[in-house]
């Protein structure tokens, strides 16, 4: 059961579970002043997420195939989600 907690200045999501027959995906977020976090980890295989691509980039996704499923680990620490920080 996924657990959320917002105050109105932070934002934390624990255990947000997505399953598909190849897998599952796994995520957590802490987004507060000066802290933000967010881990990924994701054994769906990458061909099935091909319809979550932005529009803009899913001709590019289409172009790659992955034979063999895929194990993804993902964690960003940084002051803000801002991608320049």
């Amino acid at each position: 059961m996924p657990e959320f907690s917002w105050d109105g200045e932070r934002t934390m999501v624990r255990d947000i579970h997505v399953r598909h027959q190849s897998g599952e995906l796994v995520r957590r977020l802490l987004d507060a002043p000066n802290d933000f976090r967010i881990d990924l980890a994701s054994m769906i295989d990458a061909n099935a997420l091909r319809s979550l691509a932005p529009a803009d980039t899913r001709e590019f996704v289409n172009d790659w195939d992955w034979p063999h499923a895929s194990n993804l680990q993902l964690s960003i620490r940084g002051p803000s989600a801002a991608a320049a920080t």
